[in-house]
């Protein structure tokens, strides 16, 4: 009958729904401890992050970036696979700057094993600049719009150490803060004022002042909220 040709049918995509994406997965995993090459299609997370430390050779670190993604697809040892879950690619800094959270992005390189114990799919090795780059959703392109103005605004008016270090307290951007300035953070144990208390010091300070300005505040009494707020 037809009704349960209908039980049939949701029984079967739903059994396909439990076993496919795992199995697709281990697919591109399997092949990353033979460091294979790999065409993938992912979105990106975030912006990339250039590489911290030592440099090797010739190499700077700085020259390498790190840029979290998700997968949506991959070539692989002439297999097309669709697979989701997030990878790291290892890419060029200067060929893969300027991309933003959102965007779409064809790579080409070779797969690593993930760390033990990370629930990422595979890292990628990449050498080559990006292609098929999708425009970012909107409300990225604003948030990358505001950041690049505090990044200006804070060169123009600062010391290049201050004017790095400002955009990671507020919004959690340490793109320009210098390696020197990071390492002291380090041994000061304070890396965390521009990993995550920066980003959510701006949540707030943003809450407090739409609040504000919705019961119709006037500037002097939303700066001193904003102020009242960081203080707390």
């Amino acid at each position: 009958t037809l009704f349960r040709s209908v039980i049939g049918w949701i029984e079967r995509r739903s059994a396909s729904a439990s076993t496919s994406s795992p199995s697709r997965r281990s697919i591109v995993r399997a092949y990353s401890a033979n460091g294979t090459r790999v065409t993938v299609r992912v979105t990106l997370s975030g912006t990339p992050r250039p590489l911290r430390g030592a440099g090797f050779g010739a190499r700077r670190a700085q020259d390498r970036a790190v840029v979290h993604a998700d997968l949506q697809s991959a070539e692989v040892a002439g297999r097309h696979v669709e697979s989701g879950g997030p990878v790291v690619l290892l890419v060029p800094t200067e060929q893969w700057r300027g991309l933003v959270g959102g965007q779409q992005v064809t790579a080409t390189g070779k797969l690593a094993p993930p760390r033990g114990g990370d629930l990422t799919v595979a890292s990628v090795r990449v050498f080559r600049p990006p292609s098929g780059i999708t425009a970012p959703p909107e409300w990225q392109r604003v948030a990358e719009d505001l950041r690049q103005g505090l990044r200006r605004t804070s060169a123009a008016v600062l010391s290049p150490d201050a004017a790095g270090l400002l955009p990671g307290l507020v919004v959690g951007d340490t793109g320009t803060l210098a390696p020197e300035v990071e390492r002291d953070f380090e041994t000061a144990g304070l890396t965390h004022l521009t990993a995550v208390s920066g980003a959510n010091l701006a949540i707030v300070c943003g809450a407090v002042l739409l609040g504000l300005r919705l019961l119709g505040a006037g500037p002097v009494l939303c700066a001193i909220g904003a102020g009242t707020a960081m203080a707390g």
